[in-house]
């Protein structure tokens, strides 16, 4: 009975989670370059978007994710280079977006790695996920985005899961 407990506490724990979570982007590989609006300055290419404020400032790629008002959502991303100086990487929030997952923005993490981070969908109708980069300088080139709904909010997530 006991080696049932840990049996089932360890399916609970840690395959539970990975099964709930549910992918809520589409091509967040960038393996094409579709899927995503872009905006001047951002670009698609060999699996990699770059954001590029030498282009066109504040850079960005949005995409409609399903209205998630109320959720917690898993986001994960790497940044593979970055050259934006002071500049920020965030998720851009409402007041400059009607259909924005977030009220205001959250700044991520910019540094070169993987990164994770736990994000609270608190605006309505909140439909809508947008990176953009803060600045006229420098490009920040990022791969690997995932948007999961984060069904047990009252976990902590740390950085490099």
């Amino acid at each position: 009975m006991k080696k049932l407990t840990i049996l089932l506490f360890f399916f609970t724990v840690f395959i539970g989670k990975s099964l709930a979570q549910v992918e809520l982007l589409s091509n967040g590989t960038f393996d094409t370059d579709t899927l995503w609006i872009k905006s001047t300055g951002a670009s698609i290419a060999s699996g990699k978007v770059t954001l590029d404020a030498g282009q066109s400032a504040n850079p960005y790629i949005r995409q409609d994710i399903g209205t998630q008002t109320g959720n917690w959502l898993l986001i994960s991303y790497e940044i593979i280079n970055n050259n934006l100086g002071s500049d920020q990487f965030v998720i851009y929030g409402i007041n400059n977006l009607v259909n924005s997952i977030l009220i205001s923005k959250y700044t991520l993490n910019n540094n070169v790695g993987v990164h994770n981070v736990v994000v609270y969908a608190d605006a309505s109708p909140g439909s809508e996920i947008n990176f953009r980069r803060l600045g006229s300088t420098g490009s920040l080139i990022i791969d690997n985005i995932s948007v999961k709904e984060w069904t047990i909010p009252n976990e902590r997530v740390s950085e490099n899961l």
